[in-house]
């Protein structure tokens, strides 16, 4: 459902904040579109690229998350409908509710907790670059080594997602989409970087998130 999201501005905001705020919103809002929708629906190509594009790097870059907007539909996608720059100022965005009511969480998951969070994503970066070797392909023959470092990435993202403020739901998805728990880390950490950069503007108190997210109930919104 599409719906009007404002977001409000307070007190001074610098040229590189309002950069963090569009590049944040960005990404984290193209993942969570295509996370919220169910797989028959999401398109070939953009499962294929789930599955590819995150294999093999260290850390993934943010081209992913905007080939992923840009294959959103047209009428879906986050839009600024108005904006005020001024103290107090604000954006309004046309969006879908679930994927920015999902983005939204995830920004209140690092603003409540943000300590644990950084860390969690800290011990994430530090496993990538143990595993930076392994590419694995879904149903690839596994050696010993390669099998090991797998069950590992997979308990260190079944620890870490819903520390990022991640449902179960989604993060099945994640494992699902990306078809490995390496390549579901990397895709953690750009999905970390972009709400925490929008987490860091709110907790300093220069903004204040729309009203979307639902109540929670045993990690479901």
């Amino acid at each position: 459902m599409l719906v009007t999201a404002r977001f409000v501005l307070k007190g001074e905001w610098l040229l590189g904040d309002i950069d963090h705020f569009a590049r944040g919103i960005s990404v984290a809002y193209a993942y969570f579109y295509w996370l919220i929708q169910p797989v028959p629906h999401i398109p070939e190509t953009i499962r294929k690229r789930f599955a590819t594009e995150l294999r093999g790097r260290e850390f993934t870059n943010e081209t992913f998350p905007h080939f992923l907007h840009s294959k959103v539909p047209t009428e879906d996608r986050a839009k600024i409908l108005r904006m005020k720059f001024s103290t107090d100022g604000w954006i309004e965005l046309s969006c879908v509710s679930e994927a920015m009511a999902a983005v939204e969480f995830v920004i209140g998951a690092w603003v409540s907790n943000h300590s644990k969070a950084g860390e969690m994503v800290e011990k994430i970066k530090e496993n990538l670059r143990a595993f930076n070797h392994i590419g694995v392909e879904q149903r690839a023959a596994l050696d010993q080594d390669t099998g090991d470092a797998l069950k590992q990435a997979e308990r260190l993202f079944n620890e870490a997602a819903p520390a990022l403020g991640l449902t179960r739901k989604e993060s099945i998805k994640i494992l699902a989409l990306t078809g490995n728990p390496i390549s579901a880390l990397r895709m953690l950490v750009t999905l970390s970087k972009a709400c925490q950069r929008l987490a860091s503007i709110k907790r300093s108190g220069r903004l204040d998130l729309p009203e979307l997210a639902a109540h929670t109930v045993d990690g479901k919104r």
